[in-house]
């Protein structure tokens, strides 16, 4: 959920629960069969069930924006790897657990030009052609963890305008808006990134960027001209915490450095899970009080509230382990 990997360990599936499998016909199924389709395709249970190519549980490779545009394909994929591809935006209530579940093998050819929702739509389709996927989308209630403006005001700076004649910075090979550096004092970094004498990354302002780094037990995060719907995302941690929404009623765009020590990050969530570490004790203090993850925020103006909100969320009705005939 990528440069944040590293910090609050996000599976791009986000999601992970238990289905029970039901013949039940899809309330309000969020898309139909008819629509785009995939010119053609394969379905097969997997042939190598467990890790994948990616030594992630699973490799999806190809579609619009990659480098492979007219192909998908996809190596031992769960359900939950499809579903939340296909319904990207939806939270999702149950599926199959992970590793438990049924697997397949899947390779497409996508037709040229081809847009993202569109693939999405292709993606859908072939789940309920080959397996009778059927779902239905509800909104529920949930518990959020509300990003606001702290008592005091916004303490950030108005984004700084680029140099007159400056250009975009080059971000290399990947278009991903987080950027993660890991580099010696004084290299140049991509983008005319620079690591000062303290260890944080000198950016050039103007341009949309979001950096991290660490440095001495800390995470280091240097935005340019980023929306406070974005920093809800970067401060986002995976379920079983509460998901970060932004309640800050901010429109502008920021230029700011978050750093915070990376072991009291769970001590800002407030959940059961939150209390023991993953070995059962007590979830280790900051070394400087300063660098606990709420007074990081706080530095920047802003702070966390309980809340609850109403979500969309997708449930998954039925589904056949074995599809049907390509």
């Amino acid at each position: 959920m990528t440069v944040l990997a590293r910090v609050s360990a996000v599976a791009l599936a986000g999601v992970s629960a238990v289905l029970a499998q039901t013949s039940q016909t899809a309330g309000a199924a969020p898309a139909s069969p008819a629509g785009p389709a995939f010119e053609v395709a394969s379905m097969k249970p997997a042939s190598s069930p467990g890790l994948g190519p990616s030594g992630q549980g699973y490799s999806c490779q190809g579609g619009p924006g990659t480098a492979m545009p007219e192909r998908w394909t996809c190596s031992s994929v769960p359900l939950s790897g499809l579903v939340s591809q296909g319904w990207n935006g939806f939270r999702i209530a149950s599926l199959p657990p992970g590793l438990s579940g049924p697997r397949w093998d899947i390779a497409a050819r996508v037709p040229p030009g081809t847009s993202m929702e569109d693939f999405r739509l292709m993606i859908r389709r072939l789940l309920e052609e080959r397996i009778g996927l059927a779902v239905h989308a509800e909104k529920r209630e949930i518990k959020v963890t509300e990003l606001v403006v702290a008592k005091g005001g916004i303490k950030m700076k108005e984004a700084e305008p680029p140099p007159p004649g400056a250009e975009p910075p080059p971000l290399g090979n990947s278009p991903r808006f987080a950027e993660q550096i890991s580099n010696a004092l004084g290299s140049t970094l991509a983008g005319g990134v620079t690591l000062g004498r303290d260890g944080i990354p000198q950016v050039p302002p103007g341009f949309r960027r979001l950096i991290t780094t660490y440095k001495d037990g800390a995470t280091v995060y240097v935005g340019r001209m980023i929306q406070s719907a974005e920093i809800a995302r970067v401060v986002s941690r995976p379920p079983p915490y509460p998901p970060v929404v932004d309640k800050t009623g901010l429109t502008g765009k920021y230029d700011f450095t978050l750093i915070f020590d990376t072991r009291t990050l769970q001590q800002s969530f407030a959940t059961p899970a939150a209390s023991p570490d993953a070995r059962g004790g007590g979830v280790p203090e900051a070394i400087d009080p300063g660098l606990t993850y709420e007074a990081a925020l706080k530095k920047l103006g802003l702070e966390f509230h309980d809340g609850t909100e109403m979500v969309d969320f997708l449930v998954v009705d039925h589904f056949n382990s074995t599809p049907s005939e390509n």
